[in-house]
């Protein structure tokens, strides 16, 4: 009896000794690579989870020529000790943008620096006079290679909106709305070109007049700038908007 419990007992130990050494096994496979804003909020804090983004250049003056936004990516798993090469693609089929001209094409090798599981990838995008007529993307994605998979490549947050975690979609566009707080009463029917005349001759912004501006501003802004086209008139350098008519401001201020 002493031998069997012996013999039972070792049985048993070999058996525990076995599930430890399974349970150490590691998982050997690639570890995944997707695009960050559509799995957490970094940086954006409590923004919702995203797998695009939109750039305007409307609002940001007549000097603005380029702007730069970053792209995050994230790879699961631990940090390796060495710099892990990722593939980053432009989706020439489904762009509208075009490289060189729309944007500066990121390096297609990026890399997981050694000691890192994220990059930041800048990109450039370029202002074109013909984004004022037309809205520009540019897809990126992040095919597998012999570090990363891409086995964490979306999900369903509906029954028809996916969420995409190796395809980013940047928009981008020049096309100027009329701002929020234009009044044409004081400022007259909106053109661009008035605008920024506008923000050029009283060191304003764009984003001042859609969001922030008084009344009692637009009032004064209409006035000042009906005296300043007045005043080029009588010095014979009357301002024409881009059809041929002449610039004038809101009838309240005339």
């Amino acid at each position: 009896m002493r031998k069997n419990i012996v013999g039972i007992l070792a049985f048993a130990a070999l058996s525990i000794m076995s599930c430890k050494k399974q349970l150490l096994m590691t998982y050997e496979s690639a570890n995944s690579i997707y695009f960050a804003p559509a799995v957490f909020n970094m940086p954006l804090g409590s923004s919702p989870l995203l797998d695009s983004t939109a750039v305007s250049f409307a609002l940001g003056g007549s000097s603005t020529k380029d702007s730069s936004i970053k792209l995050y990516v994230v790879v699961t798993g631990a940090p390796a000790d060495q710099d892990r090469a990722y593939n980053l693609v432009v989706d020439s089929d489904s762009s509208t943008a075009t490289p060189g001209v729309h944007f500066v094409e990121p390096a297609p090798i990026q890399y997981i620096r050694a000691g890192k599981v994220r990059d930041t990838i800048n990109l450039k995008l370029l202002r074109t006079a013909d984004m004022q007529d037309s809205n520009y993307k540019i897809i990126f994605r992040l095919p597998p290679n012999e570090n990363f998979n891409n086995a964490m490549e979306y999900k369903m947050t509906s029954a028809t909106r996916r969420l995409n975690y190796t395809k980013y979609t940047v928009y981008v566009t020049d096309i100027l709305k009329k701002p929020a707080r234009w009044l044409d009463a004081y400022l007259g029917s909106f053109t661009r070109k008035k605008l920024f005349l506008i923000c050029e001759q009283l060191n304003t912004t764009p984003s001042y007049l859609d969001a922030q501006i008084s009344v009692a501003d637009v009032n004064f802004f209409g006035k000042y700038m009906q005296r300043y086209l007045n005043q080029m008139a009588v010095d014979g350098n009357p301002v024409y908007e881009d059809d041929g008519s002449r610039m004038t401001m809101g009838p309240s201020v005339q």
